[in-house]
């Protein structure tokens, strides 16, 4: 994971136009299987997104990473149990081909009421990516309601597991990692 085209992980921002070729490296402070040891082509996460390749259709990524954290919410609160499934079918409509341009709006809502109000980390930190991702890519959500094209789905690992740090060793993280370059 050493050149890096995007990165909203941690701070500052860094996108690969505004950046010298020499400083494009995997942001500090990634989970231990994703440190940049691998050779990746994009990494969601609770600290935002990590692209290291052009090809990442990121609204397609945002509806893989969103069905792994729906997937892992304890389901002990509505808001995170509730708000992760219907995240998840926006994005599913929006990657079908049959989005709406309200549901980008929607989105956001949602990624910010789950994240300030679930009871758990998986919950209130899943949704920043997407958050970032609609903050820093939302032309490509608004071009995928207008074409109503499919997008065709991506190959795609996820992650689940324990953080030591910076969330409580009971929060738990998702994270989505695109396939591994020249696969």
């Amino acid at each position: 994971m050493s050149d890096v085209v995007f990165s909203s992980w941690g701070a500052p921002i860094m996108a690969a136009a505004d950046t010298a070729e020499e400083n494009r490296r995997a942001p500090a402070g990634l989970p231990g299987p994703f440190d940049g040891r691998r050779d990746i082509k994009a990494f969601f996460g609770w600290d935002g997104i990590v692209l290291c390749a052009e090809d990442v259709n990121v609204v397609d990524m945002c509806r893989a990473y969103m069905t792994a954290v729906r997937d892992q919410s304890c389901g002990k609160c509505v808001p995170c149990q509730t708000g992760t499934r219907v995240m998840t079918a926006t994005l599913e409509r929006i990657c079908r081909g049959a989005g709406a341009p309200a549901d980008i709006d929607q989105l956001k809502d949602l990624a910010e009421m789950i994240s300030q109000t679930a009871k758990c980390g998986i919950g209130q930190s899943g949704p920043m990516p997407i958050l970032h991702a609609l903050h820093y890519f939302r032309p490509a959500f608004e071009a995928a309601v207008a074409k109503k094209k499919a997008i065709p789905a991506g190959e795609y690992r996820s992650h689940v597991g324990t953080l030591h740090g910076g969330l409580s060793d009971s929060s738990g993280y998702s994270a989505l990692r695109g396939v591994h370059k020249g696969r």
